[in-house]
């Protein structure tokens, strides 16, 4: 008979293999997510079975920003939904709602009812739900017959509706695993397949976007590895950073990286030239987002104090931390000119002192994360092609 894996949802399997065939869902988990689910099986006399065994394991509301790092955007879940039927004549035009509504119409939480078969279920209740355009005429049970709906999307639309955040979703591996059909390793957690590689204009950067990563998006920190800068920054200064684009351009770079520019004026300067140098989708490069407190911050320069808008001249990882904990009010200081751009280059006052006190008192429950957790949020939406960089 051979032995088999699923990925489950509450109570039901919506995808399934068996022995040495089956598809990997390592990317939807993170270390600390190994546990135990019920795995059901049948006696001899037809009698049902339960047994606790290992899985990989969490609720869905935290499966959801993994599927978007995969690419389930709530923008693509229409083209994944015409995937499923493909050509298929019987069912004309594919709606997102039916397959809302479809989902809606199963018992997912545990123990209430008898197994689903959910390949078949899936396709009667679709068929049946507003608006999914199947002819009447067809037998629900063979639209797209050969294609099993993908369960990435089932995840992603069932994330969307709130009564369904902590289904949890597990990863039931044991009996494949115990079979010996494939080897241990195949079930320990690792970083997923695909990863950012996340690149800064210096070391304080690099360290402040790692440890915000932690605090503010923890269930995707595993998606972006950042360049080792314990023995100094590869790439010091904005200017080097358009010279490796321009490197990165001659050699066909094909890898997903992000490179994050300052929201200054030679941040600005750099970000025109380096998308000026057609490098792949894959490369996505971009400013660090406004912030509505640079709005109307402090200046100081030639002419005297001013209050101005800051954003885009004068903007660093620095004004990102709580600014609030120095004696001081925080300023910005005009220093040179770019001809290019016609406006002044600015920098935070004291910005070191700002990165030693995040580093020091970063970690204090009373430290304000809110303009790091905008700015992460920010990045996540560039990568997910979510927003425009």
């Amino acid at each position: 008979m051979g032995s088999m894996i699923s990925l489950s949802v509450g109570r039901i399997d919506i995808d399934w293999g068996k022995n040495e065939y089956f598809i990997s869902h390592l990317d939807l988990f993170q270390a600390g997510d190994e546990g135990v689910n019920d795995y059901n099986y049948v006696a001899t006399d037809g009698s049902p079975i339960v047994e606790s065994s290992v899985c990989l394991g969490r609720v869905l509301s935290r499966v959801e920003p993994r599927l978007e790092m995969l690419g389930y955007t709530a923008a693509s879940l229409e083209a994944r939904l015409a995937n499923w039927f493909g050509n298929d004549d019987d069912v004309p035009k594919p709606s997102l709602d039916a397959l809302k509504h479809a989902l809606s119409t199963f018992d997912w939480w545990q123990g209430r009812e008898a197994y689903v078969d959910f390949g078949e279920a899936i396709r009667i209740a679709y068929a049946q739900a507003p608006g999914s355009s199947v002819l009447p005429s067809i037998d629900p049970r063979f639209i797209a017959f050969e294609r099993p709906i993908d369960p990435y999307l089932v995840l992603r639309v069932l994330a969307d509706m709130e009564e369904y955040s902590d289904l949890r979703v597990c990863w039931n591996f044991a009996d494949v695993r115990d079979g010996g059909y494939v080897d241990e390793s195949s079930f320990e957690v690792r970083p997923p397949s695909s990863r950012w590689m996340v690149v800064t204009e210096g070391s304080s950067d690099t360290f402040v976007l790692q440890r915000a990563l932690e605090k503010t998006h923890p269930d995707i920190a595993d998606f972006f590895e950042f360049i080792d800068m314990s023995t100094g920054n590869p790439f010091p200064g904005v200017g080097n950073l358009v010279a490796f684009c321009k490197g990165l351009s001659r050699i066909r770079y094909s890898g997903n990286m992000l490179l994050v520019l300052d929201n200054d004026t030679a941040g600005r300067k750099a970000l025109m030239d380096i998308q000026a140098l057609g490098l792949p989708t894959t490369v996505v490069v971009t400013c660090l987002p406004d912030l509505e407190q640079l709005r109307r911050f402090k200046t100081l320069g030639p002419t005297g104090d001013s209050i101005e808008d800051v954003n885009g001249r004068a903007s660093a990882i620095e004004c990102f931390l709580d600014l609030s904990a120095r004696t001081d009010p925080p300023a910005i200081r005009w220093t040179t000119y770019v001809p290019q751009l016609q406006q002044y280059q600015g920098e935070l006052i004291a910005k070191d002192d700002y990165v030693a006190d995040f580093k020091r008192t970063g970690r204090n429950s009373n430290y304000d994360w809110s303009k790091l957790q905008l700015l992460w949020q920010h990045l996540v939406d560039c990568c997910t092609g979510e927003r425009s960089t």
